[in-house]
């Protein structure tokens, strides 16, 4: 499923739980969400430039801004952090069993 989040922009509705679920209140820009999404689909800096109309060092910025307000050290960790989370589920490392 894919949300509008004007008129010309289209965001998968995925990222925009998953973010909500594993960071709460982080704001991406506009790009920030664009690479991401595209990140998280396995993309390359080239291909993300190319479909962004982006130079690649661009993308090499909206990356390292979203490690930065993820606090994260690699892509790595981006990708795994967000594969742990599913929309609606209790955010990665948190613990809400009930006894």
């Amino acid at each position: 499923m894919i949300i509008e989040l004007d008129a010309t922009i289209r965001v998968p509705i995925e990222i925009e739980a998953v973010v909500r679920d594993v960071m709460g209140d982080v704001r991406l820009t506009t790009r920030e969400k664009e690479t991401l999404d595209r990140l998280l689909k396995g993309w390359g800096n080239k291909e993300i430039s190319n479909e962004l109309h982006i130079s690649v060092r661009t993308v090499k910025a909206h990356v390292s801004s979203l490690l930065a307000k993820f606090a994260l050290r690699s892509r790595l960790e981006l990708l795994s952090l967000f594969a742990t989370a599913k929309p609606g589920e209790n955010k990665p490392g948190e613990n809400h069993e009930q006894r």
